[in-house]
């Protein structure tokens, strides 16, 4: 068992989301630990997952994204607007507490601590994904959303997005949310939530940030993942770079032509002279 998927009646594997696979794989697993087999064969199962969960990129368009970011009546506004604008994951998202948001007056801007990431499976936080802790920084209208939130009162280590009682939101509640958007405003029905973290980055992309950072802001651990991921949104900057330094390549220009025939570039030693290449093919002729 090296692989954990689910088939169809006609043995082909169905497309299912990383997190249905852990599910199975933890019934499984309790279900043959109950039974006392041991080893668990279920110990050597993989769940299968394509990259860093970033398979399937499909931003947002500039339209799309503004009807989103137009729609402050949503009840999870808030919530999609702060993923918007700094792409965490949502169960990173969901763990935020509110010691995690912060100032620094030395470079002058807000800030948020990703420490942690939220584990429905076992109700319980958990270390960010690979272990990747990061300080992203935050727009000025992304800080606000957050302060105004903190504006109630609570504890240092109350949730910034909480659920009923407090406690974490479910995943699948702001899954269903943001489909329950894509409808009402009719963009693609291709768009998941995942997708405004994708948009995010295309975004920076778009607006010339380089790769590391990109890869830092994400969280990913290897750059190449990023590039994997965003290849197709990484804008080329060669008619950027010319344009905005021409004299870049400096040569002059030539008043020589190029014309062996006529004998008036001599022989380098790359190719062979004009005459010779005549005799070889008077020649090959007779």
């Amino acid at each position: 068992m090296k692989a954990l998927h689910k088939v169809s009646g006609d043995g082909q594997p169905l497309d299912l989301a990383v997190g249905t696979k852990k599910r199975i794989r933890r019934c499984l697993h309790k279900a043959l630990a109950d039974a006392g087999l041991e080893p668990n064969p279920v110990d050597k199962v993989e769940v299968m997952s394509d990259g860093d969960d970033e398979e399937n990129v499909c931003p947002l368009s500039e339209a799309e994204f503004e009807l989103v970011m137009a729609d402050t009546s949503n009840p999870y506004y808030d919530f999609f607007a702060v993923n918007a604008w700094t792409g965490l994951r949502r169960n990173e998202q969901i763990a935020l507490m509110r010691r995690d948001f912060g100032f620094n007056e030395r470079e002058g801007c807000y800030f948020l601590h990703v420490v942690r990431s939220y584990n429905e499976l076992e109700h319980e936080f958990k270390s960010c994904k690979k272990k990747r802790k990061r300080t992203p920084k935050l727009w000025p209208t992304t800080a606000q959303i957050i302060m105004k939130r903190l504006q109630e009162p609570g504890e240092p280590d109350d949730l910034i997005f909480p659920g009923k009682d407090g406690q974490p939101i479910h995943p699948s509640t702001i899954t269903h949310a943001f489909k329950d958007t894509v409808r009402r405003l009719r963009l693609s029905e291709h768009h998941h939530f995942h997708d405004l973290r994708h948009t995010h980055a295309t975004t920076l992309f778009a607006n010339g940030w380089s790769l590391p950072d990109v890869a830092k802001r994400l969280g990913h651990k290897d750059p190449s993942v990023t590039l994997r991921t965003y290849a197709g949104y990484i804008p080329g900057h060669e008619a950027r770079l010319i344009s905005e330094k021409p004299d870049l390549a400096k040569a002059q220009s030539s008043n020589t032509v190029f014309e062996a025939k006529s004998n008036l570039v001599g022989h380098c030693g790359l190719e062979p002279q004009t005459s010779v290449l005549s005799g070889l093919r008077s020649n090959q002729l007779s």
